[in-house]
């Protein structure tokens, strides 16, 4: 967005009060708009024309301001209307942030100061989800995350993301996924660095949002500035506390990166030159001794040897 930019006035939905919502739930004509939107873009990154990047900015743009409209008329409505759906979302936000604690529907509508069952039925208008769906989903994805790592058991994985019972964890993790953590690791886990090289490093509660952040925003030009900001931290503090706790930022943010490598490699004919830029490299040879030095192989090889004939 720079200067000359003429849709630079687009920049203030990053900047703009915290009011509006981060999200927002989109009727299906504008639903059906967008995902045609987002297809036409990857058609225009895989095409090699000219205007190629014009045209990828000209969607995006239009993909925002769609985004921009739908959540400022649900404000409205909220306003106008329904003053307590006006606090829905914020709610919403409240569960993905606190997954891991204690949290109770009661609880929740307390704090946004709307009735219980009156709060249930929105989350299920909003989202389709009721409060304990929200709850459970919020929690099996940031143990998804978590079980991409050797030396941390399933058992500490549990009560980081909220479950007091190990059994409960197992049936709700199945239950949604099909499959028990155990098995989800064992398929999920398709190259060999992560288990080769952990050596049984620290771990926390916090180490999880930090894992979960990275997972979130991999394929982005992250530094561990932009992660200390995110979690209000002083980055030398958050270097050491990280230090500390057997992780490193680098190492994390590249296990992390190859991961996602490895299953674009076996699940798309993506070029293997693509997916290191996909996945956040800045340049190839970084992206192939990476890649080479946690797997053993190049990416080249690892799609030879994974992918059965």
């Amino acid at each position: 967005m720079n200067e000359n930019n003429p849709f630079l006035e687009l920049s203030e939905l990053f900047i703009r009060s915290k009011t509006l919502p981060p999200f927002v739930t989109v009727g299906a004509d504008i639903y059906d708009k967008i995902c045609a939107l987002f297809t036409e873009i990857q058609n225009e990154y895989a095409d090699t024309r000219d205007w190629r990047e014009a045209l990828i900015k000209a969607k995006i743009y239009e993909i925002l301001i769609y985004f921009d409209r739908a959540r400022r008329e649900s404000q409205t409505l909220a306003a106008s209307g329904e003053g307590d759906g006006q606090n829905v979302w914020r709610a919403i936000e409240h569960i993905h942030i606190a997954f891991n604690t204690d949290l109770t529907l009661e609880g929740i509508a307390s704090k946004f100061k709307i009735s219980a069952p009156l709060l249930n039925q929105l989350f299920k208008e909003h989202t389709g989800l009721s409060f304990a769906e929200l709850l459970q989903d919020a929690r099996i994805r940031n143990a998804c995350a978590l079980l991409q790592y050797p030396h941390i058991s399933v058992a500490q994985i549990a009560a980081s993301v909220g479950y007091k019972s190990f059994d409960l964890f197992h049936r709700s993790f199945k239950r949604v996924k099909g499959i028990s953590p155990a098995h989800y690791r064992k398929c999920n886990l398709n190259y060999r660095a992560i288990k080769k090289e952990s050596k049984g490093a620290g771990y926390s509660v916090l180490n999880a949002r930090f894992v979960y952040y990275l997972h979130l925003h991999y394929s982005e030009a992250l530094t561990l500035g932009d992660m200390a900001r995110y979690f209000h931290y002083n980055e030398n503090y958050m270097s050491e506390m990280l230090s500390q706790n057997g992780l490193d930022f680098t190492r994390l943010l590249h296990e992390i990166r190859v991961y996602h490598a490895c299953s674009l490699l076996l699940t798309t004919d993506t070029a293997v030159n693509e997916i290191g830029f996909a996945v956040g490299f800045n340049s190839l040879e970084t992206f192939y001794r990476v890649f080479k030095r946690l797997s053993g192989i190049s990416p080249g090889e690892y799609r030879k040897q994974s992918v059965k004939p």
